[in-house]
């Protein structure tokens, strides 16, 4: 089970913190939080370095009971 204290430990284990923009759609206000949104679910799924979307989002289905209700989810992640 991972808990906010892995998610931390996830994070201080990082060289690099940086938040990538992600545009998607023309809603300025949505895409400002993309980034964040994926980062955070990245330190709970410590999936930082994975480029493969398919086993991110795999990985993300273990980690999380529910990923929202956007279909974009999917698209980004």
């Amino acid at each position: 089970m991972i808990n906010i204290l892995d998610a931390i430990y996830n994070i201080s284990q990082r060289d690099e913190l940086e938040i990538k923009d992600i545009t998607f759609g023309n809603n300025r206000a949505n895409n400002m939080g993309e980034g964040l949104e994926a980062f955070i679910k990245d330190s709970f799924a410590n999936m930082f370095d994975e480029p493969d979307k398919n086993k991110r989002n795999l990985k993300y289905k273990e980690v999380f009971s529910f990923q929202g209700s956007k279909e974009t989810h999917q698209i980004l992640c």
